[in-house]
């Protein structure tokens, strides 16, 4: 037990970066204290944004409905994490010394199998507590429904801890010696994306169907029937992607392959060659492509949904919901397209891929500026090309008024920019250049966890803002506040970024 504990004390250090440098402890406590308010801060809004939801379904009897929407929602996202943590056989840094340390093979797996439990844990926390608390306030209390709700709490993070193993042990086996392997890991993974994102969007879509009401039903009645199976199928599933994981354990599955490289004599700029250099880094790692597909992605599905439907269904929905008019319901739309946009950070981790070759980076005659500005502007390019796209697609569609179509190509793309210099800035405040593997930059470093969950907060912020204010202004003065707030926050991080973060990056 001991063992195990040493175990997660390590991996819970190493997936928060390294703090073995000046100033370290306070800046671990200043990480940890950010990730937590905003790990609060959203989770009491989604609290509330629940408990008036239960409140209004509650005077027609369909209270349920806000726990499918949590159960809907935590599911999704376990899944999405699962696919994301799939390493395609990447063998990490640290595998040969735990192996060669007194350590068997069973505390390994248990220790790995628990520290990813707890992440899946705190998500399923985030939508799915809030969900069940609002549902049991405006319920009489039941101790079947509580049994339920925790059973399927638990249950939720052991099912993507075994997914993700079972998916990554069949994307090893299949695509790791092949020529073409790293695309091939990311097409497929990409097609798995879409099928769980064509399932959300069809279960939210279809949240009153008899089925969504029958498992609400199955879960708050603890029926034996389908809860006894559910649970012993989510603990097989566990147990088998466990195991599959500890065959790939000790497994080297890195092939060398023939390589002709073209040497040029054409001189470029050493911006150029630093945005360049993060391109190719970006669509040479699937890893790194998987973890920011989802924003293009779902930007892209939602497009084409607005496009076939002409935006009916979406409008309808939410201006009914929210009691808005339909001009400042296009407006949430394009605060929509910003959450999707948000997803995508790469510069949040661009300075930790640098790893212990940053000092060949520093040790050039390149400006810090010249840096910065690169790795800002390939996650400008990486998303917002995208985004102006899908507006103009929907212009010639919809037909929107000019203030909605302002919103609908401003709006994502200040969104945008501001997440590539605040991902920037974060990481030089927080950065990981020691790791076992760029899995542990991507998924797990503090710099990614801040910028996810300040995402989340500032999403709900714009939100909060145009739905509290719709009943006094109309969408027009909605859209210059939000524009406003975006452009303000946009100037102050750049800033920061070229003043502040400079002096970072040259202390590195």
């Amino acid at each position: 037990m001991r063992n195990i504990w040493l175990l997660l004390k390590y991996y819970c250090i190493g997936g928060i970066g390294n703090f073995r440098r000046k100033n370290t402890r306070t800046k671990a406590v200043v990480g940890f204290t950010i990730i937590s308010l905003f790990y609060l801060l959203s989770f009491v809004l989604f609290l509330l944004t629940m408990l008036t939801m239960a409140k209004d379904l509650s005077t027609v009897n369909l209270q349920a409905n806000v726990i499918a929407l949590g159960l809907i929602i935590s599911i999704f996202l376990s899944v999405i994490f699962a696919l994301q943590r799939v390493t395609g056989g990447q063998k990490a840094n640290d595998t040969e010394m735990l192996l060669s340390m007194p350590f068997k093979k069973i505390e390994i797996m248990v220790a790995k199998a628990l520290s990813r439990l707890v992440v899946n844990l705190l998500v399923v926390f985030m939508f799915f507590l809030p969900s069940m608390i609002a549902y049991l306030v405006y319920t009489p209390f039941s101790l079947t429904a509580l049994l339920g709700c925790l059973v399927v709490m638990l249950l939720i993070p052991l099912m993507a801890v075994g997914l993700s193993y079972l998916v990554d042990y069949l994307v090893t086996v299949c695509f790791s010696n092949s020529k073409f392997g790293n695309i091939a890991k990311a097409f497929s993974t990409l097609i798995i994306l879409i099928g769980a994102v064509a399932i959300y969007e069809f279960f939210i879509y279809n949240i009153g169907s008899q089925f969504i009401v029958d498992a609400i039903n199955w879960l708050v009645t603890f029926n034996p029937i389908v809860m006894l199976p559910l649970i012993i199928g989510v603990l097989a599933l566990f147990i088998f992607g466990n195991w599959l994981k500890a065959l790939l354990l000790n497994r080297e599955t890195r092939s060398t392959h023939a390589k002709s490289i073209e040497i040029s004599n054409k001189l470029i700029s050493p911006f150029r060659a630093i945005l360049k250099n993060e391109s190719n880094r970006y669509f040479n790692s699937p890893t790194m492509m998987l973890n920011t597909l989802i924003g293009p992605l779902g930007m892209i599905c939602l497009t084409i949904w607005l496009a076939v439907d002409h935006g009916t269904t979406l409008t309808t929905m939410i201006c009914a919901s929210f009691g808005i008019s339909v001009n400042t319901g296009y407006l949430l739309v394009a605060i929509l397209f910003a959450a999707l946009t948000i997803l995508t950070y790469p510069a949040a981790f661009s300075i930790s891929l640098e790893g212990k070759q940053l000092w060949i980076l520093r040790s050039m005659p390149i400006p810090a500026h010249t840096i910065l500005s690169a790795k800002v502007l390939f996650n400008i390019l990486l998303i917002s090309p995208i985004t102006l796209t899908c507006g103009l697609i929907l212009q010639i569609v919809l037909k929107l008024s000019i203030m909605n179509f302002i919103a609908l190509m401003l709006i994502p793309v200040l969104a945008n920019v501001l997440i590539s210099y605040s991902g920037v800035l974060i990481n030089l405040c927080f950065p990981k250049l020691e790791f076992e593997s760029e899995a542990a930059v991507i998924k797990q470093s503090m710099s990614s966890l801040i910028m996810m969950l300040g995402g989340m907060v500032l999403i709900t912020i714009l939100l909060v803002i145009t739905i509290g204010l719709a009943s006094y202004l109309s969408a027009i003065y909605l859209i210059i506040i939000i524009i406003g707030i975006l452009a303000i926050a946009v100037g102050i991080v750049a800033v920061l970024t070229y003043t502040i973060g400079q002096r970072m990056f040259n202390r590195l």
